[in-house]
């Protein structure tokens, strides 16, 4: 089952979007909300975990772009599409990661060419590796979307998860708000094999990442997220560390995104 959201404050305009959704339905499942503004699909977004959402800009109230901004504290792996009038992309609009631009007046044919390709990608998103770690003797199964990074701990290694995603697998803190261990059993030239191919680099032998939380990066060192200290590059690493980090960057950004 495939969770879609529309946010228009606009009835008709998201009625047009729907269309060319249900078009590329076939077999599978949809459950489609519509909101007409951003505080809805914010105020939604607390209890539903959506897959796509289609995010008008020029809003009255909250606009689309502060929206976005809230969005992206949220759920960092949504796939997020503009589907506006405004013709213009700000910064705002690369700052929150969004996999396409589709303006509204866009032709029959090169709407339905946008709409398919976003729902391509929620698809493909859809096929990444899950992980089973343990956690206090339980078993919890990690989706690697929302993975900050793995690391080498003791024998085995050790999950780090975005803050936002400890919500949603309801992880509870320790009295001094210290977070619980999230351990795999698999080794962590094991777990790289299984995530290389879906965003993830091993830039040193203590660690693998998931270049969707990049925040910065130099030929040396690099920033995940709101993580504060440095991860080093190995030289002996930085090669294909760099071509999966480019490739990452080619398929997010690169594909004609601005539709």
């Amino acid at each position: 089952m495939f969770r879609i959201a529309i946010c228009d404050d606009l009835a008709e305009d998201r009625a047009h979007l729907l269309e060319y959704i249900m078009q590329e339905k076939g077999d599978n499942e949809y459950t489609i909300y519509e909101y007409s503004s951003g505080m809805e699909l914010l105020s939604a977004m607390e209890s539903i975990q959506f897959h796509i959402i289609f995010l008008d800009i020029q809003m009255e109230g909250m606009d689309g772009n502060e929206t976005a901004r809230d969005i992206r504290k949220m759920d960092m792996c949504v796939v997020l599409v503009f589907y506006t009038g405004f013709a213009e992309p700000t910064p705002v609009t690369f700052e929150v990661q969004p996999y396409r631009y589709i303006m509204k007046n866009s032709p029959p044919e090169s709407m339905a060419q946008y709409v398919h390709e976003s729902l391509q990608k929620m698809y493909q998103d859809r096929k990444v590796p899950t992980l089973k770690a343990n956690i206090n003797k339980l078993n919890l199964y990690i989706k690697a979307e929302h993975i900050l990074y793995i690391e080498k701990f003791k024998k085995t290694t050790r999950i780090h998860l975005a803050d936002y995603a400890e919500k949603f697998y309801d992880i509870p803190r320790g009295e001094k708000g210290e977070r619980p261990d999230l351990r795999l059993a698999e080794k962590l030239p094991d777990v790289y094999e299984k995530l290389k191919r879906h965003g993830f680099g091993w830039p040193h032998d203590s660690y693998v990442i998931n270049f969707r939380y990049l925040s910065s990066c130099t030929a040396r060192n690099f920033h995940l997220g709101d993580v504060k200290n440095d991860f080093l590059i190995a030289r002996s690493k930085a090669k294909e560390f760099n071509a999966l980090k480019m490739q990452f960057m080619q398929d997010e950004y690169a594909e004609g995104k601005m539709g």
